[in-house]
């Protein structure tokens, strides 16, 4: 189980790779050769409002929370990435033969990191929400 935790982590690593390689490289990637409207970060952020709007709203239920990932390959990559290394901490923190539980428990630390993230990043660390 610890190997197939560190394939996990360093599947996690590449993944992480292709979020700064967006982030930073765009135009030396193989990613400027794709789809610029899901790859390009200088404007695929906007994919998951309203005609891309933020002021607009949400583009469908969950395209800015839980299913973001859908909406651009830069958060494609970030959910990649931490789902992998989610489920490496549980392949390696609570051995198991049963992978159908491991996968189960990795699914619900998400969701909880998902909401502990949502909190922070919308309320916790907003200038407003302390004024």
């Amino acid at each position: 189980m610890i190997v197939l935790g560190m394939i996990l982590v360093l599947a996690a690593g590449v993944a992480e790779a292709g979020m700064d390689t967006l982030s930073h490289h765009y135009y030396s990637s193989i990613f400027s050769m794709k789809n610029d409207n899901f790859w390009n970060p200088a404007y695929s952020w906007t994919n998951k409002y309203k005609n891309n709007d933020p002021h607009a709203g949400s583009k469908f239920f969950g395209s800015t929370t839980f299913l973001v990932w859908l909406t651009d390959g830069w958060h494609m990559f970030k959910f990649i990435r931490n789902l992998l290394l989610w489920m490496a901490i549980v392949f390696v923190v609570y051995p198991c033969p049963n992978v159908t539980w491991v996968i189960v428990a990795a699914v619900i630390s998400r969701i909880l990191y998902g909401v502990a993230f949502e909190t922070a990043y919308k309320k916790l660390l907003k200038k407003d929400t302390w004024r």
